[in-house]
């Protein structure tokens, strides 16, 4: 199929840069990577590379190294490839070095995507947890989210009032814990230790850490490290068997 989609496919050069369009959902341009193009082309004139666009002119990669190639008037090389389009655009930014989750999650919510529009809508309200953290949140606490569904569209999110409310929670903790109440392996260990045991009460644990002597935070901030702090500022004053053991 790749062999057929690149037959009779050539490179060539223009200075004509209206004739290419920008895909909607492609993400926005970021003034870092311009600037080191840019920096480049000063330096070292035009790029080879060619950008890629379909047979409508839309630019399926490239689109930083075209906004600088117009702006310096210093033409651009381009391969116009029929049938190419978002899907091959996520694909090949994915392989490269260019899109970070960021880009994934902006290019999903202008599709209208309503699981990552959940996403944004999380964070935009919780803009201390990343991208990742909030996946979790939005899945319950369950940690089994991987980074190539959530690039290839597939992350599906659970209630977003069930996030908010277990975000809530959380930042409850910040006046006690406040510089590692946001840390991954503490939100993460939190939250599998609330999903996987039933006899574990946040609401006591907050309780709990807001009573407990400083030293219960001072600790080794790894995940046994953490499980060993959550347990032990659930158990404060709590008295042989009515002490639990939480797994994560």
């Amino acid at each position: 199929m790749k062999n057929e989609i690149m037959k009779n496919v050539r490179v060539q050069y223009t200075t004509n840069y209206t004739k290419f369009k920008k895909i909607h959902t492609n993400r926005d341009l970021k003034p870092g990577i311009l600037n080191k193009i840019e920096k480049s082309m000063i330096e070292n004139g035009l790029m080879l590379d060619p950008i890629k666009v379909n047979e409508d002119w839309e630019v399926v990669d490239g689109q930083h190294r075209l906004h600088v190639s117009e702006k310096l008037g210093l033409g651009i090389y381009y391969m116009k490839i029929k049938g190419i389009g978002r899907k091959e655009m996520i694909v090949q930014n994915s392989t490269g070095s260019q899109w970070n989750l960021r880009n994934f999650l902006d290019t999903y919510v202008k599709e209208g995507n309503s699981n990552y529009i959940k996403v944004q809508k999380f964070m935009y309200e919780f803009p201390m947890f990343s991208i990742t953290d909030s996946c979790v949140f939005l899945n319950n606490g369950n940690q089994t989210v991987k980074g190539d569904s959530f690039r290839n569209g597939e992350f599906q999110a659970g209630s977003l009032h069930t996030a908010r409310e277990l975000a809530l929670n959380i930042m409850k903790l910040k006046d006690v814990y406040p510089l590692g109440y946001t840390r991954t392996v503490f939100v993460r260990t939190l939250l599998s230790t609330n999903l996987r045991n039933g006899d574990f009460k946040m609401e006591e644990f907050i309780k709990k850490s807001k009573v407990v002597p400083n030293e219960y935070f001072q600790i080794k901030g790894d995940r046994k490290g953490y499980k060993r702090m959550i347990e032990d500022i659930y158990n404060y004053k709590r008295r042989g068997s009515d002490k639990i053991s939480i797994k994560v």
